[in-house]
């Protein structure tokens, strides 16, 4: 058998010698660029408290804010989320970022403002490689600001309400309220409607007292206390039932107070609260038959509870 005719490059006329070498050195390039590639896994390490979003939120939030996929970057970072007075604090550390702490009354809020500081980060470190090239071109997107605490969120809140003052003897109510929130500030526009209570004036003749009522309520809110000062406009309406002369009418009651409150995450943007309230008569209501007699008087204070669900957007 003879033997194998093997070539070096000086046996090859100059031009077949300069394209075997540039061939070989662009195969040399692709496949050291689909190795780093191909190893540059993210990983993000999560720790947040029950009613944060999980790990999957954070790298979705992070990668919608890169320009190349996920897989592209080298991505490494811890993330360790924990519960404060006033909301929640964050602290971010790894190889793609420096060790930085944000704070936030809302941990939805914070997973977002952390997304933004490591997509920053890796988006430093991305490398977009033309394969047909013997060169790497490094393109860094303009990072995306970051997300401020003061943006608005907003939310809704069904409650039911049981109290004195309003009505004769215990009343129960239902409330839906819309609410605006601002960093630890929020406002909310709250409609109540009172189930009708009565009072007995003889044996077979009584009044029936309702009331509807609108409050503005203006206030701060931590990751759970929150409190508030508000103003209430309502109107208390009165039908006779079983009286000789027909009865009915309705007049203007308001008052201002404030409340307390306390909310428990109960999943990602839903939260169970309850709350107090105290109310102070500015107009108070009374109620009196044709022949002059009163049959009800709205207290100068009133007192009521308050259980509900809480719906916000962020």
């Amino acid at each position: 058998m003879p033997p194998p005719i093997t070539r070096r490059c000086g046996d090859n006329p100059p031009d077949a010698c300069r394209r075997m070498v540039h061939a070989l050195m662009r195969s040399v390039l692709v496949v050291t660029v689909i190795c780093s590639t191909a190893t540059a896994a993210p990983h993000v390490g999560w720790q947040a408290p029950v009613g944060c979003p999980d790990s999957k939120v954070l790298l979705a939030a992070i990668a919608h804010r890169l320009d190349v996929p996920i897989d592209r970057v080298e991505l490494a970072a811890d993330v360790t989320i924990e519960t404060t007075p006033d909301g929640f604090v964050a602290h971010v550390h790894g190889d793609a970022t420096e060790t930085r702490e944000l704070a936030s009354a809302s941990c939805s809020e914070l997973t977002d403002a952390v997304a933004v500081i490591v997509a920053r980060a890796a988006t430093e470190r991305v490398a977009v490689v033309e394969p047909s090239e013997p060169s790497v071109a490094a393109v860094v997107p303009a990072p995306a600001a970051a997300p401020s605490a003061s943006v608005w969120n907003l939310g809704a809140r069904v409650s039911g309400l049981a109290g004195i003052g309003n009505l004769p003897n215990l009343g129960v109510a239902g409330e839906l309220a819309v609410i605006g929130i601002r960093g630890p500030f929020a406002i909310e526009l709250a409609g109540s409607h009172w189930l009708s209570g009565s009072t007995n004036v003889a044996a077979d003749a009584s009044v029936n007292i309702g009331v509807d009522a609108l409050a503005l309520r203006v206030g701060w809110r931590g990751a759970r206390l929150r409190g508030w000062l508000d103003g209430e406009i309502g109107r208390v309406h009165a039908e006779g039932v079983g009286l000789v002369d027909a009865m009915r009418g309705a007049e203007r009651w308001t008052a201002i107070g404030g409340g307390v409150g306390y909310a428990v995450p109960l999943a990602p943007h839903i939260l169970a609260v309850a709350a107090g309230e105290v109310e102070l008569a500015t107009n108070g209501v009374s109620i009196t038959l044709s022949d002059g007699n009163m049959v009800y008087e709205t207290p100068v204070i009133a007192i009521r509870g308050r259980l509900g669900l809480e719906v916000t957007w962020r």
